[in-house]
């Protein structure tokens, strides 16, 4: 469902881009996780868009989080399984809402960036200087974010809306 139904065709930008040499910033991993922050083992985020409520569920079994949709269990339509990911990241872009109900958000800049890695919160920034460039994430020490290997969630939030996070 959207607004997560965006597709791209792999090998017409590979083609586009076959001559340009990238520039290698890779994300950093780790197998320990997040040893400070909150614990918090539930994520739900308060979208303008009444009829999408993303939420995530930390399973401490097996170090992940498990994805719904409007309190649904959300699941890969090819096998029927639940969505889970090693990682969620809320990242936090100013959007203009031409009236409809996507917004056009921000791609290059600054902003902050809520992380959830291993069952821990920590609330810092993000930056991304050119279109050419990808995203860094950084903790609330400014330090470049560690993540846990494995799928990342980035999901991409409004300033103006809400992300309430929680442990019961």
């Amino acid at each position: 469902p959207a607004p997560s139904n965006v597709r791209i065709d792999a090998r017409a930008l590979v083609q586009d881009y076959a001559t340009e040499e990238p520039q290698m910033h890779p994300w950093k991993f780790s197998e320990d996780g997040l040893s400070r922050g909150a614990a918090v083992s539930f994520i739900s985020m308060q979208l303008r868009r009444k009829d999408y409520e993303p939420s995530f569920r930390y399973n401490e079994a097996t170090r992940s989080y498990d994805r719904f949709y409007n309190n649904e269990p959300f699941v890969d339509g090819n096998n029927g399984v639940q969505c889970a990911c090693d990682n969620v990241v809320s990242q936090r872009r100013k959007g203009n809402w031409p009236g409809t109900n996507r917004p056009m958000l921000g791609r290059v800049g600054q902003g902050t960036a809520e992380s959830f890695v291993d069952g821990r919160y920590s609330r810092g920034n993000c930056a991304r200087q050119s279109l050419d460039s990808r995203t860094v994430f950084f903790d609330e020490n400014g330090e470049e974010m560690t993540f846990l290997p494995g799928k990342t969630f980035i999901h991409i939030v409004d300033t103006g809306e809400e992300v309430t996070v929680g442990y019961d």
